[in-house]
């Protein structure tokens, strides 16, 4: 996201971006949402390490 955020603020400025970025997430869960799948560009180590940090504070 960061990267699409960075180009579209080279071309169109600094409101645009956001929104652009805020409307592809937007349409990324609700695919998600419909579909009821998981993110498929998800790392694994990373995705693995919130899960654990998650179980931890839960107990």
């Amino acid at each position: 996201m960061r990267a699409f955020y960075q180009r579209v603020l080279a071309r169109r400025g600094t409101h645009i971006a956001a929104v652009a970025v805020a409307k592809k997430l937007a349409v990324i869960v609700w695919h998600m949402q419909s579909k009821a799948e998981d993110y498929a560009r998800v790392r694994p180590a990373l995705h693995a390490k919130k899960l654990r940090d998650l179980e931890l504070r839960s107990g």
